[in-house]
């Protein structure tokens, strides 16, 4: 069975369990927003990948669904404190590829993004001057800062681009992130890769740090062990900055909404996915 789209949106918001006293010893719940399905199996669903892709890093996982009721979201957000910016409020979040994509429409209110050809394919990142002693990048060893500055092991698979002349232009933009990479497209079309708001734990990447590990298609991935190392390391630093984050989740609640509570599909050849949908028979009773 084939999903459609060709990059999935991907947004993580961070909170905890209420239970832990001790922030060494947090154990953070990410919450991973669902898409839009086009297929019988549920309205909307998420990869297994992007859950597992969390779960390496010591988080549990509550899917944040679609289609729900105003009292579902009202519940939630006001358990995640909602896209709090008040002063204060430690609140991840991570955005990867159509995430990515959000952030720039959410800031602008418009839609800057232009087409170009980043259809699968891996590359280096361009790193720029400031990559280094970002809050991203700079707990990265020598060898895999390296390795990202110059093997291909970053996974691309989209067909719009943040072009960064447009980047550059638009202050919504240059004001509220700082540019920790640039990529070059199949078609030429150079674009920003990889951001991190200045003032907020808000961090961005147009390529897909879960699919070393966790895509086994036909498509480019890099399989290999240092290309797997750089899906660590993000994981590991996005859950890092969850444990943080003040916000609670009562345990109770917690056991009702974690992602343990739905049975993926396993999707078959050729990609090999499973998939958690939502919204149909696959709560396990």
């Amino acid at each position: 069975m084939y999903l459609s789209t060709f990059c999935w949106f991907f947004l993580l918001v961070s909170f905890h369990l209420i239970a832990c006293t001790n922030s060494a010893e947090r154990r953070p719940v990410i919450g991973i927003l669902a898409q839009a399905a086009s297929l019988q199996d549920g309205d909307s669903y998420i990869f297994s990948a992007y859950v597992k892709f969390i779960e390496q890093a010591g988080a549990l996982v509550v899917p944040l669904r679609i289609k729900e009721s105003k009292g579902y979201y009202k519940t939630l957000f006001e358990k995640l404190n909602g896209f709090a910016y008040g002063k204060g409020d430690f609140f991840p979040i991570l955005g990867i590829c159509q995430g990515f994509e959000e952030f720039t429409i959410q800031r602008t209110k418009t839609f800057q993004l232009g087409r170009c050809d980043g259809l699968d394919y891996s590359s280096p990142l361009v790193f720029t001057n400031d990559a280094r002693r970002s809050r991203m990048f700079r707990g990265l060893s020598d060898d895999l800062f390296e390795a990202m500055k110059n093997w291909n092991v970053t996974y691309n698979n989209h067909q719009y681009c943040m072009r960064t002349e447009v980047f550059n232009k638009t202050k919504q933009l240059s004001d509220f992130y700082r540019v920790l990479s640039r990529n070059v497209a199949k078609d030429g079309v150079e674009f920003i890769s990889t951001i991190e708001a200045y003032d907020y734990p808000f961090y961005g990447t147009q390529w897909h740090p879960e699919k070393n590990i966790y895509l086994w298609s036909d498509a480019h991935v890099n399989h290999s062990a240092i290309a797997v190392k750089v899906s660590q390391y993000i994981a590991n630093f996005f859950v890092n900055e969850a444990r943080k984050s003040k916000h609670s989740f009562e345990v109770n609640d917690l056991a009702n909404s974690v992602i343990f509570n739905y049975q993926p599909k396993f999707m078959g050849a050729p990609s090999f996915h499973d998939v958690y949908f939502f919204n149909n028979d696959s709560m396990v009773t």
